[in-house]
């Protein structure tokens, strides 16, 4: 029995040590690895610089500092704070009530609301037209930087849109598209910020007000000085967000992060820590190595942004192919922290392209009431007016008549027909229906 445990006893300790020297040879290539990744970062930066991209906080900040009177930031970050906290109305009524499913209470409760905050909505509503709107975000903050503007934003959004239900319902369909507009506007504010956030809120938004305009669009629809109403509500959503500008302040976060971590001589974020080399000395090479890997990314994104700005379709399966590439480098050892600090734009891209197909679907039903107004029908087909193209697809919008009006969609992110099914599912086509 001793000669079987000392046999044992010499294989695992045979088994151990060439564990260890094998440990020793892959931390000997990381390390390696990693200090000739390091020592590309000038050269990934110079790079970086001669093709435009926003390295540091002062790219992100305008050259000429925008006017206080031109900022519509200024009226928000004063303004909404007063309305977007509402302790004395639940909010679940002023959501119900922005998608005309209120009850009588949530109506009463809103409407008292709103009248009581007429003032502010008003000054909210004058700042929406200003030219810019520029928060000042502090981009050395890296990320750890909060937005906590862009939530007041969408909840002020929400309450133009629960007003704009109130007018079309007591008749005032006109005023309900001024309110839907004003919605519109404020998105487009939400995505001058060069953040993902800024466009996820721009996006969400969108999403509330295109509802609100729909229901007034559906049920005034015969009207033509609404449809004319509705045509510039509708290009007060322009722009559609624009996955290309949340490059620039994404970018830079990301590097003031690496910053925080290659300087800091104090204890790291948990969510770091274990991919830190305990020894302080060691900390730049890994750093730098991470930086010139994350700039490389940017780099190759970038180019991707340029050369397909005409080809959306190509954009996303480019995005897509590079997001793979990165997560599959994530894995390997010293990599892990690539997957924390690399956005996934094709991800992104996604959303905002859903947007960009619920303004495509607003025009195209415009034109679809147009032209019932004029030749007192629907048209066989979206060739007759002239309708614009599924961004997913690049191909026509999906289009049919029912016997008692029409279904229009766009095959939405999965990229195939579900005949204009909406469920929760694969995901589902994105679609409006009349009525």
């Amino acid at each position: 029995m001793t000669k079987k445990l000392l046999i044992f006893a010499a294989t695992l300790a045979i088994v151990l040590i060439a564990l260890g020297i094998y440990g020793y040879f892959v931390l000997r290539s990381v390390v390696s690895t990693a200090q000739v990744e390091a020592n590309s970062l000038p050269a990934e930066l110079a790079a970086a610089r001669r093709e435009g991209l926003p390295l540091e906080p002062s790219d992100l900040r305008p050259a000429t500092p925008i006017p206080d009177d031109q900022n519509a930031a200024n009226v928000y970050r004063a303004i909404s704070p007063k309305i977007s906290h509402l302790p004395s109305i639940p909010s679940d009524s002023i959501a119900n009530v922005a998608i005309g499913d209120g009850t009588t209470k949530d109506i009463a409760k809103v409407q008292n609301y709103l009248t009581h905050h007429e003032n502010q909505l008003s000054q909210i509503e004058g700042a929406s037209y200003l030219p810019h709107c520029d928060f000042k975000p502090r981009w050395e903050e890296g990320m750890e930087l909060l937005f906590p503007d862009f939530a007041r934003l969408r909840e002020v959004a929400r309450l133009f849109a629960a007003r704009a239900m109130l007018k079309s319902k007591s008749g005032d369909p006109i005023g309900a598209l001024s309110d839907i507009a004003t919605a519109g506007r404020i998105a487009r504010h939400a995505g001058e910020v060069p953040t993902i956030i800024g466009s996820l809120v721009q996006i969400a938004i969108d999403a509330i007000a295109d509802r609100a305009f729909l229901q007034v669009l559906h049920a005034h629809s015969t009207d033509s000085k609404v449809l004319q109403a509705a045509q510039s509500a509708a290009a007060a959503f322009d722009p559609s967000p624009d996955v290309a500008h949340t490059f620039g302040g994404e970018a830079v976060m990301l590097r003031m992060t690496i910053h925080k971590i290659r300087d800091s001589t104090e204890a790291l974020d948990e969510s770091v820590a274990h991919f830190v080399p305990i020894r302080l000395k060691n900390r730049r090479v890994w750093c730098d190595a991470w930086e010139a890997r994350m700039i490389h990314y940017w780099r190759r994104v970038y180019a991707i942004f340029s050369r397909t700005k005409n080809d959306q379709l190509a954009q996303f399966q480019a995005l897509e192919k590079e997001g793979a590439r990165m997560d599959a480098q994530s894995k390997l050892p010293m990599h892990e922290v690539d997957g924390i600090l690399t956005p996934m734009y094709g991800l992104v891209w996604l959303k905002a392209t859903e947007a960009n197909a619920r303004g495509l679907l607003r025009s195209t039903m415009l034109l679809l009431f147009e032209y019932r107004i004029k030749h007192g029908h629907f048209p066989a087909t979206l060739v007759d007016i002239h309708a614009p193209n599924d961004p997913f697809t690049g191909s026509s919008l999906h289009y049919r008549t029912t016997s008692k009006g029409l279904i229009l969609y766009s095959v939405g992110a999965n990229f195939k027909d579900d005949g204009g099914k909406t469920s929760y599912k694969n995901p589902p086509d994105i679609a409006v229906s009349y009525p």
